[in-house]
């Protein structure tokens, strides 16, 4: 059986009677991620093809919106609303559908 310690009223008072606990840097670095160039430059292939399939997602986003943009300067407005509303009903699934392929592909997540 465990023997009980015994304390006195001013070590309990001032909070001297606990064993201070040491942090070690092995818990500090298990929360950095590590970062190598070779990572970003050279990916696995189910990462290369989740951030190619983004990348077009967003180059097409990019080409719709200056798409649009033309169409105005050139006085074609009711193609570019036209385009404008297509694109505010798609865009929300497309980005959802996106977000999920992403994340079923990549598997770091």
């Amino acid at each position: 059986m465990k023997r009980a310690e015994t304390i006195n009223f001013q070590n309990f008072m001032d909070g001297s009677y606990t064993k201070k606990r040491k942090v070690t840097n092995v818990s500090l670095l298990s929360a950095v991620t590590v970062f190598s160039p070779s990572s970003i430059f050279n990916p696995p292939p189910a990462i290369e093809a989740a951030y190619i399939g983004m990348l077009a997602i967003g180059g097409l986003l990019v080409g719709v919106a200056v798409l649009e943009r033309v169409l105005v300067i050139f006085g074609k407005q009711d193609i570019a609303k036209d385009i404008s509303d297509f694109v505010k009903t798609i865009l929300p699934w497309a980005l959802i559908g996106g977000l999920i392929l992403f994340v079923i592909s990549n598997p770091l997540m």
